[in-house]
């Protein structure tokens, strides 16, 4: 198993991803008489554990209770013997994950392969509650020295994974094929109104299956919105340029016409490119090297944000592998299979480096969102989705946490028809502003 860091080394990094969340110094929370733990024993799965704190906390914290880590607890015990420091870097690290997969192998952002899950973990940032507890926590403790922080605005950077430019035979078989497995699961459980809502998605995707272009609708937004700086696109560059090797997972366009004439546009808009490394390349150096180099030649300046395609993801391998290609920001870190916040957290910070205990030189910010999750994974009808959209922004914005979400370009095309939960996330872009 990973080796947990020492006291002080759990207190500096939380401190350091204090300074992120409020953007500015935290070294003041040092002074909190937090009492340490000693030999924490893991449980192999999550749990966590309610504890209630005092009035005056009631501000942030309407039901005056905090979840932690059960490891931190023992029978009876109070807030002020919960040892915050640990509290918050368990959670912040995942480190039940950590140790998950250094046990059983990466679970490749899948939830469902965590077994025995406490999932209220991902249903808010739970992170960012603490510190904003502990902030306040030094303001009562110290009076008139110190007021609470004024807070960073909550905010939602919108991205794009760029994964299909025209119709493809492997893309169009993979849609398929999940809208049968979804369509069979929806009559095993007897639920016949979403079997036929199934029904009419593989009716809609027959009858558009003609169009070629799935990039259409995503060019006429670009067009139609000159300044787009606050938004990122991750592009897959193909290696194999002649497509001898059969690749079930990537995407199928290659570096070709489709794309140049497709980044004309995307260049004009002003958004910012990141690359979209591939399945293969997710944890392979040498491979993000190429691509990250491909990436660079055709749109003529240095590329240092990334995100996995199918969030291919390991604890130990991946920012290893983008730190070493000079990367500078990543936004892999989200579940496949369902929306929340993985590490219980919503804002940028620089992760734990378990393999040579110390900070990694990058940058994470956690994804909360993506399309699928609404209309695939979930099988939400219209109205479920916006809710859901709107109910994670409110859970974000509560605890003022900064994330990006995630749309895939040819998703606005006649043929999957998914504007509906992308002009909310639009909406939701126009209060952060």
């Amino acid at each position: 198993m990973p080796k947990f860091p020492s006291n002080i080394q759990v207190k500096n990094h939380v401190i350091e991803a204090a300074a992120s969340f409020f953007e500015e110094s935290q070294d003041h929370l040092s002074k909190l008489p937090i009492l340490s733990s000693e030999n924490i024993a893991f449980t192999e799965s999550l749990k966590l554990v309610e504890i209630e704190i005092p009035n005056w906390a009631s501000s942030i914290i309407s039901n005056k209770k905090l979840l932690v880590p059960s490891e931190l607890v023992t029978e009876e015990m109070q807030w002020f013997n919960i040892d915050w420091w640990a509290a918050v870097f368990i959670l912040l690290e995942c480190w039940h994950e950590r140790n998950w997969e250094e046990k059983y192998g990466s679970i490749n952002s899948y939830s469902n392969n965590l077994k025995n899950w406490d999932q209220r973990a991902w249903e808010k940032p739970i992170v960012n509650e603490i510190l904003l507890f502990l902030d306040l926590w030094f303001s009562e403790l110290f009076g008139v020295n110190k007021a609470p922080n004024v807070l960073p605005m909550s905010n939602l950077t919108l991205t794009f994974d760029l994964d299909a430019i025209s119709k493809a035979p492997v893309h169009t078989l993979k849609h398929f094929l999940f809208l049968f497995y979804r369509a069979s699961k929806s009559v095993k459980k007897l639920k016949f109104n979403e079997f036929s809502r199934d029904m009419n998605y593989i009716v809609k995707f027959i009858i558009n299956s003609k169009e070629t272009n799935l990039c259409e609708n995503f060019k006429s937004f670009l067009i139609s919105n000159n300044n787009l700086s606050n938004m990122r696109i991750n592009i897959y560059v193909c290696l194999d340029s002649k497509r001898k090797m059969f690749n079930f997972y990537d995407p199928r366009y290659t570096v070709g016409v489709e794309l140049r004439e497709l980044l004309v546009h995307i260049l004009n808009s002003k958004m910012s490119v990141g690359l979209h490394t591939s399945v293969k390349g997710a944890n392979d150096s040498e491979l993000i090297r190429l691509e990250k180099n491909m990436l660079e030649g055709i749109i003529g300046y240095s590329v240092k944000d990334n995100r996995n395609h199918w969030l291919r993801f390991s604890w130990r391998d991946t920012w290893s592998a983008l730190e070493g290609n000079f990367f500078e920001h990543d936004e892999t870190l989200m579940f496949n299979d369902r929306p929340g916040f993985r590490n219980s957290m919503s804002f940028t910070w620089k992760p734990w480096n378990s393999r040579e205990n110390r900070t990694f030189d990058i940058r994470a910010t956690p994804t909360i969102f993506m399309d699928s999750h609404f209309y695939m994974y979930l099988d939400l009808s219209p109205t479920q989705i916006r809710a859901a959209i709107w109910e994670l922004w409110e859970k974000n914005n509560k605890f003022n946490g900064r994330a990006s979400v995630l749309w895939h370009p040819h998703t606005l095309s006649p043929r999957y028809s998914w504007h509906v939960g992308f002009n909310e996330v639009l909406q939701i872009l126009q209060l952060n502003k």
